[in-house]
């Protein structure tokens, strides 16, 4: 049986893609957004939950978070790509 590959993506705006048209977010940004790109470069499905102004401790909760939620090892194959942001 085929798996769903999926590739989750979280992180702040940078990793959103925010700016890339001139917008803080928009569906064009997202699927130029680094985590897409490779995604897409991989042959994963990209799930993009990366936002503007998230904390590292919230990336974390995020990805756990979807994974509890929404993964099903039994039909996906996943994989994460996170961007954290700056510390300070």
């Amino acid at each position: 049986m085929n798996k769903q590959k999926i590739m989750l993506v979280n992180g702040c705006s940078h990793t959103a893609g925010y700016e890339i048209d001139g917008t803080d977010d928009s569906k064009y940004n997202r699927s130029k957004s680094f985590g897409n790109q490779l995604a897409e470069i991989r042959g994963y499905t990209p799930v993009n939950i990366a936002l503007g102004s998230q904390s590292n401790p919230a990336i974390a909760r995020g990805i756990l978070d979807w994974f509890s939620k929404n993964y099903n090892p039994d039909t996906m194959e996943g994989f994460a790509c996170i961007g954290w942001t700056e510390s300070t």
